[in-house]
């Protein structure tokens, strides 16, 4: 990761996320941009874009804001993002590393705006991987019990997990 330095005044990308409608992650996509917007403009740097995935798991990073963010810091759009937290960032670990290493390469650091890690140091970078894992371990269990409630449903005579197929009545 190329240190620009905390203060240092930077172009900033702001990258927001929540996993469904429903927003279960408990914060919304407003309240998420204001922390981070707090965070860039506390450190004097100038917010020029805002990515806004909505409905998108961090499973995987095939979102189609997040791509576009990558295409914006590959075009040297912005020297840093900004998130509101890492797993908004990704909860899978070997995207989390992947991209991270990336954006890295390109001299486009990344930020919590809550959570307090230091990347360039070695315990920051220890704790960073120890929540990419736990962030991958929230997903993969949350995935288990879902089959397992699924499965469940059927055993108590439920047939459908979701709305019932069109033209058909549940007595």
């Amino acid at each position: 990761m190329q240190n620009h330095g905390i203060n240092a005044p930077l172009r900033a990308a702001v990258y927001i996320r929540v996993s469904s409608e429903m927003q279960l992650d408990g914060y919304s996509l407003g309240e998420q941009e204001a922390h981070c917007r707090q965070y860039a403009v506390a450190r004097g740097w100038e917010v020029v874009k805002v990515y806004v995935d909505e409905a998108e798991s961090a499973k995987t990073a095939d979102r189609p804001q997040f791509q576009q963010m990558m295409r914006g810091a590959a075009a040297g759009e912005f020297e840093a993002i900004v998130v509101f937290r890492f797993d908004r960032f990704a909860r899978n670990r070997r995207d989390m590393e992947n991209y991270l290493y990336a954006l890295d390469q390109m001299g486009v650091a990344v930020y919590s705006a809550t959570e307090k890690i230091d990347r360039s140091d070695a315990s920051g970078k220890a704790y960073l991987g120890m929540i990419s894992v736990f962030n991958q371990f929230y997903v993969d269990l949350l995935s288990e019990n879902v089959k397992v409630a699924k499965a469940a449903r059927v055993k108590r005579d439920k047939l459908w997990n979701s709305a019932v197929p069109f033209g058909y009545t549940v007595h």
